[in-house]
């Protein structure tokens, strides 16, 4: 199961890395004319995610130079954020993921409630985007907290 995960997050993040390349290089002029310095910008990005490694999300960090330094207009923050993490995360994904031995309950449990934001609650978010999306990352994080919380009580009783 893990070499099929590891096989599935190479294609995934491999047709975006593709299709974000294909799409910068048709939108360079744009995008260069964005406002930020590319250098300080490069170096937040690896500050942000050796932070993130640790458990500091690199969402809040962004977000916060974002709109420190106007780069980002809040309407377009979080795709800029989902875009940004794409293949940081992915490249995390596949380092723990092939050298930390996780249970395959508890792999599959994470995968699910990351997920589910993207597979459950779109029609949801249409309606009043800020609220919605504040409640779910909410709830979201609630339950799998809960659900975390209840697997190490389950390990504790059978002695784990």
């Amino acid at each position: 199961m893990v070499k099929i995960l590891l096989l599935l997050i190479v294609l995934v993040n491999g047709l975006f890395a593709f299709r974000f390349f294909t799409d910068f290089m048709k939108h360079k002029r744009e995008a260069w004319a964005e406002p930020g310095n590319n250098v300080l910008l490069a170096v937040w990005g690896a500050v942000c995610f050796f932070f993130s490694t640790f458990g500091i999300s690199d969402f809040a960090l962004s977000t916060v130079l974002y709109r420190a330094r106007k780069l980002v207009d809040d309407a377009k923050l979080p795709g800029t954020l989902n875009t940004q993490c794409a293949i940081p995360v992915a490249v995390m994904a596949l380092a723990y993921i092939s050298s930390i031995d996780v249970d395959q309950m508890t792999l599959v449990l994470l995968i699910v409630f990351t997920d589910d934001r993207r597979l459950l609650w779109p029609p949801f978010c249409r309606q009043d985007a800020c609220k919605a999306h504040k409640d779910v990352h909410g709830s979201r994080a609630c339950s799998c907290g809960i659900l975390r919380r209840c697997r190490q009580v389950w390990a504790a009783s059978l002695g784990r």
